[in-house]
């Protein structure tokens, strides 16, 4: 019952479909009795990761109940009922980044932005930047305050604009002058100097 056998040398032998419940077995003897399927465990590297779903298993709520603990002693079942496999795949806080992983990388697994960079874990762990560094880029804009946190060169809204905001009419800010002209502007104000003056909205 809830047993995932893919992909194996050995095929089932003097077993009954009567005592198959749940199960994901590669050769399709039983699929479509008892709950039993055929489809693609989804692993995250199967191996070297001890058998742990992906977020699209086919596995995923598709047991049999059963309460007690997974492989990596979680509760289960973490829905109305049990995942297929030794791995129950939970993820609290939903921000991708399955319980199991928030452990190997020391963050909390209810809180989907740890180091409070407004990137969630499961971003962070997408980009391959360290979710527990508030400072994801290192451009030293920390806090929340960096608008774009997987940019070293943007460091959220440059004093030259956040100087002159408070001006800015709400026609104005649905201008051009507003999102990609920012944007496209504050790459190359770097080379230029840093003053209200030097904006086309301030002559």
């Amino acid at each position: 019952m809830n047993s995932i056998l893919w992909s194996n040398n050995t095929e089932l032998t003097g077993v009954s479909s009567n005592q198959i419940y749940s199960c994901n077995i590669s050769d399709g003897t039983y699929e479509g009795i008892h709950g039993n399927i055929r489809e693609d465990p989804l692993w995250f590297n199967a191996v070297s990761n001890g058998y742990h779903l992906l977020a699209n298993s086919p596995c995923i709520d598709s047991g049999t109940l059963v309460v007690g603990q997974d492989l990596d002693r979680e509760n289960r079942p973490d829905a109305v009922t049990s995942d297929i496999g030794l791995d129950e795949y939970i993820d609290t806080d939903l921000d991708q980044l399955v319980d199991w992983r928030e452990m190997i990388f020391n963050t909390d697994p209810n809180d989907p932005d740890t180091d409070g960079d407004g990137l969630s874990e499961g971003d962070e762990s997408s980009a391959g930047t360290d979710p527990n560094h508030p400072d994801t880029d290192g451009s030293n804009a920390v806090g929340g305050l960096d608008t774009f946190p997987l940019d070293p060169a943007l460091q959220g809204l440059p004093q030259i604009y956040a100087d002159i905001t408070p001006s800015i009419s709400p026609v104005e800010t649905n201008s051009p002058l507003s999102s990609q002209r920012l944007t496209e502007e504050y790459k190359h104000s770097a080379a230029r100097p840093s003053t209200k003056s030097d904006h086309p909205a301030c002559r």
